[in-house]
């Protein structure tokens, strides 16, 4: 349903500029096709970015994706225009056609957060169930299996596992998560025949385990509940060799051109920021652990003086213009950090988290990126303190990693996109 949505909003969004500039007959003489698939296309794009939420009002959140589908359509038909790729589009148009677009994508998706989302069946006693159930928008009608842990208020009791399909039969179960035991300490009477899963997913009714349903609502790996052998062992957690060979080639492309870009102003900053904070190096750094573990040193500019700890003026400015880690691109090119991956840690923290979080070490698989999809959904202060949560999003990206990924990132960079809805792994 939500996929079938989506092509339905870019079919809306793309007939929504043909339509503005078939209107306007005297600024464009025919309807431009191509512009209006790239407009449609870019403004798509930009209002996906923008979830749109059960609860909230449908005003204020079609407001939203219509300022984020606009603003990327006027990025990308900025850069085309200006590389000839695209004929000039009027202003008028563009508004006209985003907030044309805003209204119809925004109505079909508050008509689809109306259909009925059926009930949920957990299988198995699970306090991250019944919340994962919640944030999915469906009832939950119970649990069934066994379980010595008793259960929240609210939540019945149907029996044990051999009444599953009663219950299921009875009510309007569309989906069932099962968040019993998994792998070789499966036992028959916790987990569901699976000859009665087949029929059940023929008949539409969606079967997932909880950490499945856990990533696919909150886009990060469920780490709770998954002992720490489960984790080691499975190879999804594992980056892939070719992605991590396509990521290096046009990371390190990008991060060349950007380092050649910006040395002047790479430069001019160090000079300044080692003007005001006094005797030391143009560039500070830190030790962190790279790739495999291996330690570098991760360069940024000098924003506190030498002499006193606090931080210069010249510090301030280059913070609050977000610019402290540009000599990160040094370290790009050197092939010590990447354009996307998962956040730098310091050496000394990263020893420390590999020894008390088992599944830490497959952070190092890959090489620590400049953006990556942890920093898209957390603040720094955020991922400092919520370690866990941190190491949730970036074995997500890990696990996901591809070229379409990091340009959503790059995406959320630029737009500042609202963190999406989350909750901590020991809500």
């Amino acid at each position: 349903m939500r996929l079938l949505t989506q092509v339905f909003e870019l079919i809306l969004s793309i007939a929504a500029f043909a339509a503005v500039e078939a209107v306007f007959p005297g600024e464009l003489p025919s309807t431009d096709w191509n512009a209006a698939i790239i407009r449609g296309l870019a403004f798509w794009a930009g209002a996906w970015l923008r979830s749109f939420e059960a609860g909230r009002s449908a005003w204020v959140q079609a407001i939203e994706r219509t300022a984020m589908g606009t603003g990327l359509n006027l990025l990308v038909g900025a850069a085309l225009v200006y590389t000839e790729l695209l004929e000039p589009t009027p202003l008028k148009q563009i508004l006209i056609g985003g907030v044309l677009s805003g209204a119809l994508v925004s109505v079909v998706e508050a008509w689809r957060l109306r259909q009925p989302a059926g009930s949920v069946l957990l299988v198995g006693r699970s306090s991250l169930g019944e919340r994962v159930a919640a944030d999915l928008g469906a009832a939950v009608i119970g649990v069934v299996g066994p379980g010595s842990k008793p259960l929240p208020p609210g939540l019945a009791s149907l029996g044990d596992i051999g009444s599953i399909a009663d219950v299921v039969a009875r009510n309007n179960v569309r989906r069932i998560l099962v968040a019993g035991p998994r792998g070789e300490q499966d036992a028959p009477d916790q987990v569901p025949d699976l000859a009665m899963v087949e029929g059940w997913t023929k008949a539409g009714i969606l079967v997932e385990d909880l950490p499945t349903a856990y990533e696919t609502l909150y886009l990060r790996v469920c780490s709770e509940g998954l002992t720490p052998s489960e984790i080691l062992r499975s190879p999804a957690l594992a980056a892939s060799p070719a992605m991590m060979s396509l990521q290096a080639t046009y990371s390190n492309l990008v991060g060349l051109a950007l380092l050649i870009t910006l040395s002047p102003l790479i430069v001019v900053l160090a000079i300044l920021s080692r003007m005001a904070a006094g005797p030391g190096p143009f560039l500070d750094h830190v030790e962190c652990a790279g790739f495999q573990g291996i330690p570098f040193q991760r360069l940024y500019f000098r924003i506190r003086s030498a002499r006193t700890g606090k931080q210069t003026a010249v510090g301030a400015a280059i913070g609050a213009l977000r610019l402290t880690g540009l000599p990160q691109l040094i370290n790009l090119v050197r092939g010590e950090m990447a354009m996307f991956g998962p956040v730098p840690a310091r050496k000394v923290f990263s020893d420390y988290l590999e020894k008390t979080i088992p599944p830490y070490s497959h952070r190092l698989s890959m090489r620590p990126g400049i953006l990556g999809w942890t920093r898209a959904h957390l603040s720094p202060r955020e991922g400092v303190r919520e370690e866990v949560l941190q190491l949730e999003y970036d074995l997500y990206y890990i696990k996901q990693c591809s070229p379409t990924l990091d340009f959503e990132i790059l995406l959320r960079t630029i737009l500042r996109v609202p963190h999406l809805p989350r909750r901590s792994p020991s809500a």
